[in-house]
């Protein structure tokens, strides 16, 4: 005789198609269950939500998990999900009594699908299949079939799941939402496997606690938001003075197959461009197999976008057509999209491949380069920080050291231009940053200098961007050294605070040798975007820069004392020297930006 349990734990799993509009029925299982509309139905799930309610006499907590894509293997779900998912099945305390596996009845489960779920389930460890029923869902579309004629028609895939589970199942009809029948007769089977399992509920099988690091990850997250987002507003501040309108603006999409690029670019051009796919999803149903240019006018500006053919996680394919993309949208891309999908974990080989296919390009390339998510709506609400942080180091570093921290989400809204928008916002910065170049292999977009004069211009404006661009990195790095103990604090306390972003360099004035603002009254970023600033010589006309009122201020050698270095080295100060003595030599020469 079955024994009634009073509280009954309920985990419910399962995967989804990547781009459809229904997943497996996990929510309206959920809803089924409680009777009520306690999950969100027709999106995905991408955060544990807990619920509870009293159903014919029992106390039922029902959770809901993120699912994942059904025909992946779990070396391809992103850490996010995995962590999400361990933890909320270890926080279902003091463990559930049942795991309810959803799998549609009216998909075909095939030998990927089985690898998939098989693969999924190990994360909370071998005996978690004496714990599982087989939920079948839309269990309307059998009709007047009966669900062990369905497994035995499905073959050898469906029969083996079913074996695992100790033939374990249930189908729901999820339009028969007042049907109590099919959830008493569910909860009976519930409490009859927990009778074969002595009365005990399961108990996760991990080594680590998964609560403690999804935790120490999200902390991690919070503090890259807080980060990057400091980093952009001074970054902005102190290129104002670097005026780039551009009237047009060239984009190369690279990455692999199937991860979003024709679908990134018909979102920014706004129309069914590259590739005649559904509004809802990113799926690309024709693989590009070479470059193709569309353009279109956004936002005021005329937009080139190039797609290009996608390379594979294995090897590097259509190396020349890729490297053609170049010639495409001559005389140069502005910015390379490296287009990366959110729901899939950034594995090693996922770097190796990336280092392979950028490396076609040289090293300069990463100056142009932004990392753009797709596949946003599988985050749902959640920030992208948050999957950055439980990715290994291959994606951080890969943002952090190799992109300068520019990366933007694209999600499958058509009609939300603001991503756009923010998107070609950050495409103009890092061309500002740039100092309004494109991208060639040769890197130079100016026509080769053969005079003397030239030659010396040539090379003290290579010396002046170097410097440039090492002030600015440390600037960014120096004004982020403390989040660590500002993280606990309200963040949007310090929303637009850019003077108590940027160290204090109060005690020198400005390097022009003018006297209009002191010391008091100009905050740190305007003296630096000072010194940013070209100083014009008005003998030498417009465009030109005098190296006599740039390097023979006074007050020059109070700036080296003023640059933020986090770390100090001695060649940094050897390398200000030498351009220091280069151009007192020439003082009286001017070069044009």
């Amino acid at each position: 005789m079955n024994k009634t349990l009073s509280n009954i734990r309920i985990v419910i799993l399962g995967s989804r198609q990547l781009g459809g509009i229904e997943g497996s029925g996990k929510s309206s299982a959920g809803n089924i269950i409680l009777g009520r509309n306690a999950f969100d139905v027709g999106r995905r799930t991408a955060q544990c939500v807990q619920a509870a309610g009293d159903v014919q006499g029992r106390h039922l907590t029902v959770v809901d998990t993120p699912s994942w894509h059904y025909n992946s293997p779990l070396e391809k779900t992103s850490e996010l999900d995995k962590l999400e998912i361990e933890y909320r099945v270890c926080l279902c305390l003091p463990g559930p009594h049942v795991i309810l596996l959803t799998v549609p009845v009216d998909t075909i489960f095939n030998k990927s699908y089985q690898t998939s779920v098989e693969e999924h389930l190990s994360l909370l460890g071998k005996k978690v299949w004496n714990h599982t029923i087989v939920l079948f869902t839309r269990g309307d579309w059998l009709g007047d079939t009966r669900i062990d004629e369905r497994i035995e028609k499905e073959g050898k895939h469906l029969q083996w799941l079913i074996k695992k589970c100790g033939n374990r199942y249930h189908v729901f009809n999820c339009k028969q939402h007042t049907d109590n029948t099919q959830v008493l007769e569910m909860l009976a089977k519930i409490e009859e496997m927990v009778m074969e399992n002595n009365g005990c509920h399961y108990v996760p099988e991990t080594d680590n606690n998964p609560s403690t690091e999804l935790e120490l990850k999200m902390k991690t997250a919070k503090r890259k938001m807080m980060k990057v987002k400091r980093q952009r507003d001074i970054l902005q501040e102190l290129l104002k003075e670097r005026n780039y309108t551009l009237s047009d603006v060239r984009i190369v999409l690279l990455g692999g197959g199937r991860v979003g690029k024709s679908t990134s670019g018909n979102i920014i051009l706004q129309g069914h461009i590259f590739e005649k796919t559904p509004e809802e999803d990113f799926i690309i149903h024709t693989r590009t197999i070479q470059c193709v240019m569309k353009q279109g006018q956004i936002e005021g500006c005329q937009v080139s976008v190039v797609d290009t053919p996608g390379w594979s996680t294995s090897t590097l394919e259509n190396e020349n057509e890729i490297l053609h993309s170049l010639t495409v949208c001559s005389p140069g891309p502005h910015a390379f999209l490296l287009v990366l999908p959110v729901h899939e974990s950034f594995t090693k080989r996922s770097r190796q491949t990336v280092k392979d296919l950028m490396s076609l390009f040289g090293d300069n390339v990463w100056k142009h380069t932004i990392i753009l998510f797709t596949y946003g709506h599988w985050l749902r609400d959640r920030p992208v920080e948050e999957y950055i942080a439980c990715e290994e180091e291959a994606l951080q570093d890969l943002i952090e050291r190799k992109c300068g921290n520019r990366y933007h989400v694209l999600n499958n809204d058509w009609t939300n231009r603001l991503q756009v928008q923010s998107l070609l916002k950050m495409i103009e910065q890092m061309v500002a940053r740039n100092r309004g170049e494109y991208f060639t292999l040769e890197n130079k977009a100016s026509k080769p200098t053969t005079t003397e004069d030239q030659m010396f211009n040539e090379t003290l404006e290579e010396e002046w961007k170097k410097h440039e661009d090492e002030l600015i990195e440390r600037m960014l790095e120096a004004a982020t050294v403390d989040l660590n103990k500002e993280s606990e604090q309200l963040y949007h306390k310090r929303r637009g605070s850019i003077e108590c972003s940027i160290p204090n360099m109060s005690g020198d004035s400005l390097l022009d040798g003018t006297s209009s603002y002191g010391a008091d009254t100009l905050d740190p970023t305007d003296k630096v975007c000072q010194w940013l600033r070209p100083r014009h010589a008005a003998s030498s006309g417009h465009g030109t820069m005098s190296t006599t009122s740039s390097f023979q201020d006074p007050n020059r050698e109070c700036l080296k004392d003023d640059i933020p270095i986090h770390k100090h080295n001695p060649n940094d100060m050897d390398s200000l020297k030498y351009f220091n003595n280069t151009t007192e030599q020439k003082h009286t020469r001017s070069f044009s930006f």
